[in-house]
């Protein structure tokens, strides 16, 4: 019975820190919004798309960097600004083209399985760290001129 502990007690640490990187709460910050968007361009062959938005209430004055977000299987780099001292804004666009069309496609899975609509993927205090989305706010399709 002895020679079964010290494994059970190593798959608990294993799960417990598994879980540590990816969760929907963040001691960096705390998301005020999330919201997603379609679009179509007004003009021939100008394509439609989806965009990401995420507003980021800032708790701590460290550097974040956030570089990707997983969503729908589907690996995006993002953008990040901040708007105010303590507000972030970060984005990204998936575009309605054809995956074998797109120079730049490289599909790559979401690391870490998740119950979330999104998994975003950031840095702080030199530790990659996962956040998951756990839903949108889907705003009104844009038909832009």
């Amino acid at each position: 019975m002895n020679k079964y502990i010290l494994p059970l007690i190593g798959l608990f640490l294993v799960i417990y820190a598994c879980n540590q990187l990816v969760s929907s709460k963040s001691s960096s910050f705390k998301l005020v919004n999330a919201t997603v968007t379609r679009w179509t361009a007004g003009i021939p062959d100008g394509g439609s798309g989806t965009d990401y938005n995420l507003s980021l209430y800032l708790k701590t004055n460290e550097k974040i960097i956030f570089d990707s977000i997983w969503v729908d299987g589907e690996r995006m780099l993002c953008e990040s600004q901040l708007m105010k001292k303590d507000l972030m804004e970060v984005r990204t666009t998936k575009f309605d083209i054809a995956p074998h069309n797109r120079s730049d496609f490289k599909p790559v899975k979401p690391p870490y399985f998740h119950n979330g609509k999104a998994l975003i993927r950031y840095t702080s205090k030199g530790r990659t760290h996962f956040f998951v989305i756990k839903n949108f706010n889907e705003l009104k399709p844009i038909n832009l001129p």
